[in-house]
């Protein structure tokens, strides 16, 4: 009988002209784009924290207003009451004084509601409750030259699927292999051995059935991100268009709020001084009270809309806080 034969074998691919590049710049488009990517989902993450901040600013606004409101409506309540005691007044206006504290209450609490709500998204965002001190923004600009995260991202999709086709077209076969082979010999009559080193080369052929599948999927891969690109940078430019008109709106709210809140200040002063007299009725100090608080809360929620319009502007040309 023979003895056996003890093997040992190893085998390695040999590269095809043109395959290392095209797999080394795959790698380096890989890298990129993961980079790249990186930075848009950072971009994303700033877009949701600024809205946000924003968000919690004008319900903090609103509320510190409506507790002013709850004040003010107590105080005449507790004015009102003094009044009917002695008479000056019917209880009708007592009954209107209790109505609006009652409407202040309601007001206040749905305010707390929604700052609630805010703040509870924001924690969510930052895992802190704490607010920056000073979230206003100054209008970015775009620096020349410099591409959109989003649009750079896209690109470099573009660039990894384009190295992913030409590693496909570089690869219309499997690699060549050269392996070597060691055997020891022994005849079973024999106590001697012979020790034998072989090399072997396979190069395996070119396929159709194998290579079409290939090259259509990476084809489809840079075709669907060119697409994709293309969407971006006209979602990018309407977005960017959108921001800026919005700014341009918040500017003109914001100006012509700071009017209204003086002259609605300026009248309650003057029907507070009336009513006192016994030349306004209770109705029309009440109403008037309303539209001062009314013409705060804008005032407050026009201030915080175009802060928010200035981070919203940045947000759009990819400008991360």
């Amino acid at each position: 009988l023979g003895g056996l034969e003890p093997k040992v074998g190893f085998s390695v691919p040999l590269w095809l002209p043109g395959q290392k590049a095209a797999r080394l710049g795959v790698a380096e488009s890989e890298g990129k784009e993961n980079q790249l990517s990186l930075e848009a989902a950072r971009l994303a993450v700033a877009g949701e924290l600024r809205a946000a901040i924003w968000a919690v600013y004008l319900s903090k606004s609103e509320s510190e207003i409506l507790a002013q409101r709850l004040e003010t409506a107590e105080k005449l309540e507790s004015d009102v009451a003094k009044r009917l005691k002695v008479g000056d007044i019917a209880r009708t206006d007592l009954l209107l004084a209790k109505q609006e504290t009652v409407n202040a209450h309601i007001a206040i609490a749905d305010a707390k509601s929604r700052l609630i709500s805010n703040m509870q998204r924001y924690k969510v965002l930052t895992h802190s409750e704490n607010l920056p001190d000073n979230p206003q923004e100054a209008v970015g600009t775009i620096n020349d030259g410099a591409l959109h995260p989003l649009l750079a991202a896209g690109q470099a999709n573009s660039e990894l699927a384009q190295a992913q086709l030409s590693l496909a077209q570089e690869s219309r076969r499997d690699a060549p292999t050269v392996g070597v082979l060691y055997r020891n010999q022994r005849d079973g009559s024999n106590t001697s051995s012979r020790d034998t080193l072989g090399l072997a080369l396979t190069i395996p052929f070119a396929s159709d059935v194998r290579n079409a599948p290939l090259l259509a999927k990476a084809n489809t891969a840079l075709v669907e991100a060119d697409a994709r690109n293309q969407r971006v940078m006209a979602e990018i430019e309407a977005n960017q268009r959108d921001a800026e008109a919005q700014l341009e709106s918040a500017q003109t709210n914001a100006q012509l709020s700071v009017v209204r809140d003086q002259v609605a200040t300026e009248r309650l002063s003057l029907m507070q001084r009336s009513y006192q007299l016994g030349e306004t009725s209770l109705v029309e100090l009440i109403r008037t009270q309303s539209q001062a608080t009314e013409a705060r809360i804008e005032l407050a929620r026009s201030s915080a809309l175009l802060f928010a319009a200035q981070a919203n502007i940045n947000q759009a040309r990819g400008i991360t806080p």
